[in-house]
């Protein structure tokens, strides 16, 4: 393989291989919920955590059109857990979650597509043109404005790592990555493109 994407930094065993990371983007991780959710807009890190803790079962809780909640979560190791659990206080201490366990994004996004009443969490640019809601958490959108001020921290970061320096069609796709039009695709799926 010339060259891989990644949504996190490379690990210090992974740089003793002699891999070659570079940032393109970063891209908000989101709380998505089936449309079948209404009557919700925002989303706190203490409800979050109360729902994935089973302390909040019911989206009438929540102030929602009432219905079961049925939450998800992914893997250890996945980039968006991994950014859940470092800035949502209290959710990597859940000892008894009661929710399942989905194991890639593409399937995260179709469960919460095709079953009503799921959240989960995913990065923006997975759920881009699909009718899945995205939440505020504590009241701010993941808008890239909110992004780059600061303001929303709930983030993955996306590379592209390879062994040998690319060569051919794999440097010109690098050097796309970092064009105008690039950055516009990057942009137009919700995540921020850097410089």
């Amino acid at each position: 393989t010339n060259l891989a994407r990644v949504a996190r930094e490379l690990g210090e065993e992974e740089k003793k291989l002699g891999l070659t990371y570079l940032l393109f983007a970063k891209a908000p991780v989101v709380f998505a919920v089936n449309p079948s959710v209404t009557g919700i807009d925002n989303i706190t890190a203490e409800q979050i955590v109360g729902i994935y803790s089973g302390q909040i079962k019911d989206w009438n809780d929540l102030g929602a059109k009432s219905g079961k909640i049925y939450p998800l979560t992914r893997e250890p190791g996945s980039s968006g857990l991994e950014v859940v659990n470092e800035l949502i206080a209290g959710f990597a201490d859940i000892s008894t979650p009661t929710s399942k366990m989905i194991f890639s994004t593409p399937q995260m996004v179709r469960t919460i597509v095709e079953h009503p009443g799921t959240i989960g969490f995913v990065s923006i640019s997975a759920i881009a043109g699909t009718k899945l809601k995205t939440l505020k958490l504590d009241g701010i959108e993941p808008t890239v404005e909110n992004v780059l001020n600061g303001n929303y921290k709930y983030m993955s970061s996306y590379g592209i790592v390879y062994k040998e320096q690319p060569k051919g069609l794999a440097k010109e796709f690098v050097s796309f990555l970092y064009s105008e039009e690039g950055r516009k695709i990057i942009t137009a799926d919700g995540a921020v493109p850097v410089k």
